[in-house]
């Protein structure tokens, strides 16, 4: 029989849970329907193509994102074909995770206060209003019920880190607590997997494991990432290296070199730090609103926050020398520490996109509350009020992107008039516009196959693999061609890419849909004779 104060603790946690997704899924909601780029181009696609394998039928109808690891897509997917009816209860369930984030960013919180604020009621306060300050920031919130699902992949990696945290403070004792790092290293694996970008976090948190007492956790947790990674990665890698020669294409193609696509590294640097000496001061450029690591303006404090936190809770820890008594007395906020430098590191070396700092926008407000508790010992509300305050600036400071909402409309997906697709046809796509969630309402005998887009660019040349099955496709199609494009798309571009094939442009008209308001242009392609 279990402890009436363990079960009333268990109610307490599971009501605040509840209480938390139920949050999340009203903030969500009342943005509206989520219309992002990535769910027009790829997230509905992506999902659709796999599971209904599509995978060698089309040819990049999502660009270079048809060829990203659709997993984590296919809950969105699920959802919206079951509640496209009710797109306000479908933005609910997709806010949800929200809360798991905050509930699970709490317990790392009050953990960390427990250390730095000895006056139990005061650390709570101070832990509520770190997580305050994580959950409101321009990269969380603006990801709440999106369906690119940035949070709820977010969510294993809070995870692996609170277990971690839990066994910062003692050796392993038992088959228990090595269970516990087993399914840490399990959980940041799986959202590594499932979400390529956090692969940012895979070193940080095993030098952050190499704190911890012993080397038991290391390998445990290294075993458990591996395994973690694996699991969420390998069915479509293999269904990949099976169609194209190589387990990550058609990424890193300079080393494994697929004939489907040319010897050249992919990366999008648009946002990547000018220099050592922007990558340095980054942070402290997102204090004015800007477009300088987003497409969208966005201005937040939070890692200017814990980047000063972090050199202010060096110098207090280690005043008076680096010690090892120090360091194992201190290992948890040393842990997180290392996470947050090592994340941001990798971060400015990889991306420079702000919206991948998720989780660390998140950790920087403890940050923060560690470095003021340590920084203000007596009294304790004075440091409670002074780390207030200075969340009180960063929130009210926070402008946060818009990646797409519209109003709450019933059916989600919504086309007027209807594309006039045959069965028997064949659907071409032009440019770099997100066009390919149309897709999955066409018939599915209809193959799709792009014209031209980023990762078909004229500058790759003719000679490779994926080329040829576009220029293979066209060629042996006996049916009826009809085109999808943007109606920004420039028509002498479009004709010329046509007229390689023996085709020629025919009526066009413009077709409403309700994640595009301005429409999409659908045609039809005759062949010339």
């Amino acid at each position: 029989m279990q402890h009436p104060t363990f079960t009333q603790g268990f109610l307490r946690q599971a009501a605040l849970l509840l209480a938390l997704m139920v949050l999340g899924g009203y903030a969500s909601a009342s943005l509206g329907t989520d219309t992002n780029w990535n769910l027009r181009n790829s997230l509905l696609y992506g999902s659709h193509a796999f599971l209904h394998g599509r995978l060698g039928l089309d040819v990049a109808p999502a660009q270079l994102q048809t060829y990203l690891n659709p997993l984590g897509g296919v809950p969105y997917y699920w959802l919206a074909t079951r509640l496209g009816d009710r797109p306000w209860l479908l933005a609910f369930v997709m806010g949800m995770p929200a809360g798991l984030y905050a509930w699970l960013l709490s317990r790392i919180a009050l953990q960390l206060a427990a250390g730095a604020f000895l006056a139990r009621r005061v650390g709570k306060l101070a832990a509520w209003i770190a997580v305050l300050l994580g959950v409101t920031g321009a990269g969380f919130a603006s990801q709440i019920g999106s369906s690119a699902q940035d949070i709820l992949f977010a969510c294993p990696l809070l995870l692996g880190l609170w277990l971690m945290l839990r066994q910062a403070g003692a050796p392993l004792n038992g088959w228990g607590e090595g269970a516990r790092l087993l399914l840490a290293g399990l959980a940041c694996g799986a959202a590594m997997g499932l979400q390529p970008v956090n692969g940012l976090y895979a070193l940080p948190l095993g030098l952050a494991a190499l704190l911890l007492p012993g080397r038991r956790p290391v390998l445990l947790m290294g075993c458990g990432m591996l395994a973690g990674f694996l699991l969420a990665w390998l069915p479509f890698a293999l269904m990949l290296q099976a169609e194209f020669g190589s387990l990550f294409f058609p990424f890193h193609n300079q080393f494994f070199r697929s004939p489907e696509f040319p010897p050249i590294r992919l990366a999008d640097e648009r946002f990547l730090p000018r220099g050592v000496v922007q990558a340095l001061f980054y942070p402290f450029y997102w204090l004015q609103p800007g477009v300088i690591s987003t497409e969208v303006p966005m201005m937040d404090a939070r890692m200017a926050i814990g980047y000063l936190a972090a050199l202010l809770l060096l110098v207090l820890l280690f005043r008076r020398g680096v010690r090892l008594d120090v360091i194992r007395r201190e290992r948890a906020p040393l842990m997180l520490l290392v996470v947050m430098a090592g994340a941001y590191a990798m971060w400015a070396w990889m991306f420079g996109i702000y919206r991948y700092l998720l989780l660390a926008e998140s950790l920087s407000g403890l940050l923060a509350m560690v470095a003021v508790g340590r920084l203000v010992q007596r009294p304790r509300l004075v440091a409670v009020a002074l780390f207030g305050g200075l969340a009180a600036v960063a929130i009210f400071n926070t402008v946060k992107p818009d990646w797409g909402h519209t109003a709450h409309r019933a059916p989600l997906f919504r086309f007027e008039p209807a594309p006039d697709m045959p069965a028997d046809g064949m659907l071409l796509i032009a440019g770099g516009y997100p066009l390919s969630y149309v897709v999955p309402f066409l018939p599915p005998t209809v193959r799709v196959v792009a014209l031209y887009n980023n990762i078909l660019a004229d500058h790759l040349g003719e000679d490779y693999g994926l080329r040829r099955r576009v220029n293979r496709a066209i060629a042996e199609h006996r049916g009826p061609f009809r085109l999808l494009t943007d109606p920004s798309e420039n028509e002498d571009t479009m004709r010329r890419a046509l007229a390689r094939h023996g085709l020629a442009l025919g009526p066009c008209a413009l077709m409403r849909t309700s994640m595009d308001p301005g429409g999409l242009r659908f045609c039809e392609v005759v062949r010339v004779p």
